[in-house]
């Protein structure tokens, strides 16, 4: 969801929907798997959350990545990478040999 909201500022149905699109659908979250990780990232200070102005009743939270959640995805996806290419070496010892050329 960082890699989400590093992109742009996002209310909840808007991070579900980009989570699935860029997914190509192979993602799918529901508003009880979603609201929880927004409301620990905030808690974490990786996110801000503010009510978006307008109908009292149609007000939705809209959902912000800080410095240090910036700072937090880039050593996620370093992590990430390091481990995928772990992976690779190891379901494909020859993936290693073919990058060198």
């Amino acid at each position: 969801m960082l890699a989400i909201l590093a992109e742009r500022p996002a209310h909840g149905y808007a991070v579900v929907k980009a989570v699935r699109e860029k997914s190509g659908g192979k993602l799918r979250l529901s508003e009880g798997q979603l609201y929880p990780v927004l409301y620990a990232l905030e808690a974490a200070e990786w996110v801000t959350a503010e009510w978006e102005n307008g109908d009292p009743e149609s007000r939705r939270r809209i959902y912000a990545i800080t410095d240090a959640g910036r700072a937090e995805l880039a050593d996620r996806t370093k992590r990430w990478s390091d481990f995928a290419a772990s992976v690779t070496r190891l379901l494909r010892p020859d993936a290693t040999t073919e990058a060198k050329s």
